[in-house]
């Protein structure tokens, strides 16, 4: 249906018959009504020009409004990524014990809890190993569940979701941490895994900047048998935070990564030290052994 454009802005259309004696001052009135419509409708559509870009503004701020919190990370989180950055997080995530997986609806994150190697400069050692790894903006996370057996592993159990996932972490009897020093950004430590892992989430379409590799061995109070469990996370940052919920810089996490291997391998300027970690330490999880460390340099 088409609109008579002067209607749509509230003016009503005119269609004038002058008759042939029509005098001058008829005439005057006449162009001066028509004058005063062409006036109003220049003003109604200058209105309509001003309405449609306070309009276009008020949307552009709503898109960067939902833009800011979908992205999930304040404006002061962010990771410098290049090679230092990664061969840093990798020292700091060396000998960590993964014991949890979730995932933070309200900002796309997926968490990892985490017992860490960590040593301040004020304490000989972190007292509280807890951290919480979160990887921001995940697109894809996928786990692998399979026995360790004595000539290699068997096939993939599959896992209906992430609850699986903690079930399983919380039936364990004990772990062991990761090792092999390379966690970021490295396909191949997934090159022995079948087509089809144990469980697979897609958080959000897209593709992401980065990937994390983790796993554990572990097993089950009462039972003989020795698992594996790992995954990878696709993800664009990162943040640590603390048991308590206190954001820790990642440049304070991975100097206190390096700073504990370090001491162990007596690159700090005194001899090489054990490194102990007291069973009686913070855990998330229960049945958590105290180990020792004894450094040799590599």
């Amino acid at each position: 249906m088409k609109v008579n454009r002067c209607a749509a802005v509230g003016i009503a259309s005119r269609r004038v018959d002058l008759p042939t004696s029509t005098s001058t001052e008829h005439l005057v009135q006449v162009l001066g009504a028509l004058s005063a419509d062409v006036t109003r409708l220049r003003i109604n559509k200058d209105y309509l020009h001003i309405k449609h870009l306070r309009m276009s503004a008020a949307c552009a701020e709503v898109r960067a409004n939902r833009d800011a919190q979908s992205s999930g990370c304040p404006d002061d989180v962010g990771v410098d990524w290049n090679e230092q950055t990664r061969a840093g997080l990798e020292t700091a995530l060396n000998e960590a014990e993964v014991v949890g997986l979730r995932t933070a609806l309200s900002d796309s994150a997926c968490e990892l809890l985490l017992h860490v190697c960590a040593q301040s400069e004020q304490v000989a050692k972190d007292p509280d190993p807890r951290r919480v790894l979160r990887l921001l903006r995940a697109t894809r996370i996928r786990v692998i569940l399979r026995e360790d057996r004595q000539g290699g592993y068997g096939p993939a159990i599959p896992l209906a979701g992430l609850d699986d996932v903690e079930s399983f972490f919380t039936s364990l009897g004990g772990w062991e941490a990761m090792y092999g020093w390379e966690f970021l950004d490295r396909p191949s430590r997934t090159g022995d895994w079948p087509e089809k892992p144990s469980l697979t989430v897609d958080l959000r379409p897209g593709r992401s900047s980065h990937s994390l590799f983790w796993f554990t061995e572990c097993w089950r109070p009462d039972d003989d048998a020795r698992y594996c469990i790992e995954g990878t996370v696709d993800f664009d940052d990162l943040e640590v935070l603390r048991a308590d919920g206190a954001r820790e810089p990642v440049e304070e996490f991975v100097a206190e990564g390096r700073r504990w291997w370090d001491v162990l391998f007596g690159r700090s300027g005194q001899p090489p030290q054990a490194q102990v970690t007291p069973a009686e330490a913070p855990s998330w999880r229960e049945h958590r052994r105290g180990s020792t460390f004894v450094g040799d340099e590599r």
